[in-house]
């Protein structure tokens, strides 16, 4: 009776899933979403007719409709979005949507075959869809390519426990064509002394080196544009940037402290960032080392989740999609790294949304936009006390289903 009860209760939650995915998808369908997306189709058709891709007065004016962002990638990835300048905005917008559903779908058969393989499916299906402020589904809200970027970032993290450093390579630069900062996880390799991971790390660099001078040698107007637009973003938890720098920055002229904060240089928010960034990279340090004496691939993907990790932490820009990178990191600790009874608790907590129509009050309001970054730091400080327990045996691979 109990089992039967039980296998109707999954039935009614796995129903309830779909139920939300399949309205999540027709709201979208609706249209006045993918905001992101519609900033890249216009990029690529002035682009094709010779106008500033840059100038969101020149994207309006093609649009005929207001237009959200600049356009924030390298000039030779228009080409890139091109490829659906060949239809009409209104066709592309569904072509964009469904492909990235497709991609979705590829990238959770990818992490259940390879990183969590004999887990609760459902399970884990619900917690890729509510974590870190449901940082999937607004992935689809914005339009980015944030689905795209994963398929390749977890391609090359699966590929380097295995030593495949071509795939691994590859697969890091092809993201920062668009995404520059992630040429950062090329340096991986070199934690484990891996043989030939200088030749391979020099290559990459090399490489995404190369790229950025092409952009520059065949577009140096949009190319500095480019750099200027990167320069002078200062988005704010408000407009969905949870990164460590806007917290700061808020704390300063957004947070009840302000106030008491008016005469101080406008300089010293962004060295807190940077001397925070130190302290976060050097505790990591030490505790990866600590494990440094570990064989195989358990120490390999403890580092890699361990990275995410850290680049989630330190980055300057982090929105609200950008979190799709900690669900594996984040998965893999609360199962692994806390007692079984934890994680309930830390499964409802990061479920929880940044969004509430309760009251909150001011003083913390702009700690609660930051909601996603604070769970990544929980999640963080956790794995390092774990990391530094002594006679633990960090296990990085599945084993099998929990009961709850």
């Amino acid at each position: 009776m109990a089992e039967k009860s039980n296998s109707m209760l999954r039935f009614l939650l796995f129903g309830l899933l779909v139920a939300l995915w399949v309205y999540g998808i027709y709201d979208l369908a609706q249209g006045e979403k993918q905001w992101d997306f519609k900033t890249y189709y216009y990029a690529a058709v002035a682009h094709e007719r010779g106008l500033d891709a840059y100038d969101t007065n020149v994207l309006e004016q093609i649009a005929g409709s207001p237009i959200k962002l600049s356009y924030v990638y390298p000039p030779l990835t228009l080409w890139f979005f091109r490829s659906f300048t060949l239809v009409e905005f209104k066709t592309a917008y569904f072509v964009f949507l469904y492909l990235k559903l497709v991609l979705l779908i590829a990238l959770l058969l990818l992490w259940r075959k390879n990183l969590f393989q004999g887990e609760d499916d459902l399970l884990f299906l619900w917690f890729m869809t509510l974590a870190y402020a449901s940082t999937v589904y607004w992935d689809f809200v914005a339009g980015n390519i944030g689905i795209v970027e994963q398929i390749l970032f977890w391609i090359a993290m699966i590929a380097l426990p295995r030593k495949q450093m071509v795939p691994f390579t590859v697969a890091i630069v092809a993201i920062s064509f668009f995404k520059l900062t992630f040429i950062v996880f090329l340096a991986l390799p070199l934690l484990w002394r891996q043989k030939d991971a200088v030749k391979y790390a020099a290559a990459g660099f090399a490489a995404f080196g190369g790229y950025l001078l092409a952009n520059y040698l065949t577009a140096e107007r949009e190319f500095k544009v480019f750099l200027s637009i990167l320069g002078v973003i200062d988005e704010r938890g408000e407009a969905y940037n949870h990164s460590l720098l806007a917290m700061i920055r808020d704390l300063f002229d957004k947070s009840e402290a302000a106030k008491y904060l008016d005469a101080v240089p406008a300089i010293v928010p962004d060295a807190i960032y940077i001397a925070s960034v130190v302290v976060i990279v050097i505790v990591s340090w030490r505790a990866i080392r600590s494990r440094s004496k570990m064989d195989g691939e358990d120490f390999h993907l403890d580092t890699i989740y361990f990275a995410c990790l850290v680049y989630a932490l330190a980055m300057p820009r982090m929105k609200t999609y950008s979190f799709i990178l900690l669900i594996p990191p984040t998965y893999h600790v609360i199962r692994k790294c806390v007692k079984p009874e934890a994680f309930i608790y830390l499964f409802m907590l990061l479920a929880l949304t940044k969004w509430t129509p309760l009251p909150v009050p001011d003083f913390a309001r702009f700690l609660w936009w930051y909601f996603p970054w604070l769970s990544a730091l929980l999640i963080w400080v956790i794995l390092v006390r774990y990391l530094r327990q002594p006679g633990i045996s960090v296990v990085s691979q599945p084993t099998g289903k929990r009961e709850y």
